[in-house]
């Protein structure tokens, strides 16, 4: 029996060379599923939780893996704001744009109602929490709101000018926030039961007449 010198044998003349396997690289995450992720953080553990560790860790991720993509916390913010607030608004809007020339009450209402049901409500008071410490946060928030009270506007059934129409988009708005911003379970599942019919109902008495004038002692 012939000794194995620990030599490897010579590879014959023309033999293609068989490749070293490598390490195995890492998952491709792109920026959006980092930022999903971040929305999920935030809404469930809060602004705190917007750490690289905290990320990678719940990514299974390295920091190289972060830093690929963005190039810090303070960066990754606000990608994460300028995401939520593309999604839960601006990428909306556009899908029910198209209604804003309806002339069919019952279509508005149902466009209407399906800007209602978009908005995340955990999210949105994780995110409203969060502009009360930060002003940059708020500015942000302040921007969505007012896209999102232009889009009731449109949606909205005229009244005498669109000096009041606005005012009462604005106040419609405002009363669903109300809702979103209770703590009360309870008060959830009156929402999740009547909050459509709620819409229609208000967007009904937009066409009530004109409002009556504002208060001179305000």
């Amino acid at each position: 029996m012939r000794r194995c010198s620990g030599r490897r044998a010579p590879r014959p003349a023309g033999a293609t060379p068989i490749p070293r396997p490598t390490a195995s690289p890492i998952p491709p995450r792109s920026a959006s599923d980092w930022l999903e992720l971040g929305l999920e953080l935030l809404r469930t553990r809060g602004p705190q939780s917007l750490t690289v560790d905290e990320l990678c860790r719940r990514a299974g991720l390295t920091k190289g893996a972060f830093y690929h993509r963005f190039d810090g916390v303070a960066g990754y913010r606000d990608a994460l704001l300028e995401h939520w607030h593309a999604t839960t608004t601006d990428r909306v809007i556009e899908e029910l744009r198209p209604t804003f020339d309806e002339t069919d009450p019952h279509a508005r209402r149902d466009a209407l109602n399906r800007l209602v049901v978009h908005i995340d409500m955990g999210l949105e008071r994780a995110i409203r929490s969060w502009g009360v410490y930060d002003p940059a946060v708020q500015e942000v928030i302040n921007a969505t709101d007012r896209k999102r009270v232009a889009a009731v506007t449109a949606l909205a059934a005229p009244r005498a000018t669109p000096e009041e129409t606005h005012a009462a988009a604005a106040a419609e708005y405002s009363a669903y926030l109300g809702f979103v911003l209770m703590q009360d379970p309870e008060t959830f599942g009156v929402l999740a039961k009547w909050g459509p019919r709620v819409v229609v109902t208000f967007s009904d008495d937009l066409t009530a007449g004109p409002l009556p004038p504002p208060d001179a002692g305000g």
